[in-house]
């Protein structure tokens, strides 16, 4: 009896050590948001989809993304991309959201193709976006309107996580909310190791 009770709390110490050592080791799982109306195919879709550009950023450093996968598309982006070539995905709302898939903690560059459009029958002018990840400010710019431009920034490695980061824009100007103001085409993630993310 003795024995068994010996083996029990044995086996308990060793199960409680495995844990310890995972947890020590760096046990850090795969961080995904919850994403509001997605189910079965879709969000299965999802998953996979995510898992393979965090992936794909490990073994080239880098990957695009692109508005007819909106499954990278979160709250604020209409549900269709233009008809437009190449096509382009539209926000409405002040704040908009967008999925950037990370497989491990990194210091990364972000690469935004965005372009302003005007309201209507207004001439087009230049408007203050704020942008970031995970709810940290990485800074302001004033984008042109009318003309696709380049929005580049940095985050540290402190603000990405392993999983599916959140960034955010969200427009500073004010003006009416009845029309897009924003459309999105290409996203580029570069990695810490990537040549051209410095």
């Amino acid at each position: 009896m003795s024995r068994g009770k010996h083996w029990l709390t044995l086996s308990s110490w060793l199960g409680c050590g495995v844990v310890l050592v995972m947890l020590w080791t760096g046990l850090d799982p795969y961080r995904r948001p919850p994403i509001e109306g997605a189910y079965g195919p879709h969000l299965r879709h999802y998953y996979a989809s995510s898992l393979a550009k965090a992936e794909e950023l490990e073994d080239a450093g880098s990957y695009q993304l692109v508005p007819e996968d909106s499954w990278h598309l979160l709250s604020g982006w209409e549900e269709t991309p233009t008809r437009s070539n190449p096509p382009r995905a539209l926000a409405r709302p002040r704040r908009v959201r967008l999925l950037v898939p990370v497989a491990r903690a990194q210091p990364i560059t972000i690469r935004l193709d965005i372009r302003v459009i005007p309201e209507a029958n207004q001439e087009p002018e230049p408007i203050v976006v704020e942008f970031g990840l995970n709810g940290v400010s990485a800074g302001r710019a004033q984008v042109s309107g009318g003309r696709n431009t380049v929005l580049s920034f940095e985050v540290p490695e402190p603000t990405v996580y392993r999983g599916d980061n959140i960034v955010f824009l969200y427009r500073v100007t004010r003006r009416a909310e009845s029309s897009p103001w924003l459309s999105l085409g290409t996203v580029d993630v570069l990695g810490a190791d990537s040549g051209e993310a410095r």
